[in-house]
């Protein structure tokens, strides 16, 4: 009897971490806050701040490289960091600590981040598939989460005017890469 009493509990947990993520998804460009100025490293560092726990318990090491002004919405970018280094430290290699690298650089009329880690990787056909809505690649019991995060990332980046890609080799890591606009969409 405790077993079916547990297993709802479990169920019911899921639904609920299913429904808010449902609803902070679909709220992403909907509640319109005016973008501004601010400087990668601030929301950069709001993020890692949010995450400290996590990254103290797992022993992660992360670099970063000198980061830009954008124009856009910190709190969104900043949700866009903190999915990209939280599932970096989900998805690491057992018994080995997470690495990951964060850097920026100049390509054409964009900015280009790379979010990269030593992770598991995984195969090239999943990479499309991993930013749809729901779609993961390992079940609830091995890692956490309603597989709403990477297709987070990718309304976030395409609200800012920008596109987002992972690459990735099984058992090398990963590296998610998303590029921002250098200029306001309305400047001239």
């Amino acid at each position: 009897m405790l077993e079916f009493i547990e297993l709802a509990l479990n169920a019911g947990k899921r639904m609920n971490t299913l429904i808010k993520d449902l609803i902070d998804y679909s709220r992403i460009g909907t509640v319109k806050k005016e973008f501004s100025v601010f400087s990668m490293d601030a929301a950069l560092q709001e993020t890692l701040l949010n995450l400290k726990i996590l990254i103290d318990e797992t022993n992660t090491v992360i670099t970063a490289g000198k980061m830009p002004e954008i124009y856009g919405d910190i709190t969104q970018i900043s949700r866009l960091f903190q999915n990209l280094i939280g599932n970096a430290i989900k998805y690491a290699k057992p018994d080995t600590p997470p690495k990951i690298d964060i850097s920026c650089e100049i390509t054409g009329d964009f900015y280009r981040f790379t979010v990269s880690d030593n992770g598991v990787g995984m195969d090239e056909k999943y990479w499309e598939k991993i930013f749809e809505p729901f779609q993961r690649l390992v079940t609830y019991d091995e890692v956490e989460g309603s597989g709403v995060g990477l297709s987070v990332c990718r309304k976030i980046v395409e609200l800012h005017g920008g596109t987002i890609w992972v690459e990735s080799e099984p058992g090398e890591g990963s590296s998610f890469i998303f590029t921002l606009p250098l200029s306001r969409p309305d400047a001239s």
